[in-house]
């Protein structure tokens, strides 16, 4: 329980302080970005960082509470040594991976075409594999 309730914990805590890490007024003004009012969303966010502690100690985990201290200080420097360009590369290296292993559209209309065209030929080899009636059949209907 300690360790499911610690990844839980960390998990609210680091959403929190990446969100305080991109709407630091300080910290776009260092890196040239455009100030932006952002009010109540950096209030939700520190909330978001010390409320798992609140609900560790409440829920009496202290063995949880110490490890999600360590890791919550451990993951603020790491998101704190993250720049908007480092952050930039990342998202353009992870959309051009991606983007290789989605095929592009065209691939996937030429594929329907290939199918329709698999399709059309197994239908002209279903008529031709029907069992033509014997001449006996034929005499019997007939008649």
């Amino acid at each position: 329980m300690t360790a499911l309730a610690s990844i839980l914990a960390l998990s609210v805590t680091v959403a929190g302080q990446a969100v305080l890490r991109a709407t630091d007024p300080k910290r776009r003004r260092m890196f040239g970005l455009p100030a932006r009012r952002w009010g109540s969303l950096r209030w939700v966010a520190r909330v978001a960082v010390w409320a798992p502690s609140l609900c560790l100690i409440w829920m009496g985990d202290l063995a949880a509470l110490v490890i999600w201290m360590g890791a919550a200080t451990v993951s603020g420097w790491g998101i704190a040594c993250v720049t908007p360009a480092r952050l930039d590369r990342a998202k353009n290296g992870v959309a051009a991976r991606l983007s290789r292993a989605v095929p592009p559209r065209r691939h996937v209309e030429d594929i329907d075409a290939r199918l329709a065209a698999v399709e059309a030929r197994l239908a002209a080899l279903e008529e031709i594999a029907q069992p033509k009636p014997d001449r006996a059949e034929l005499a019997t209907a007939g008649s």
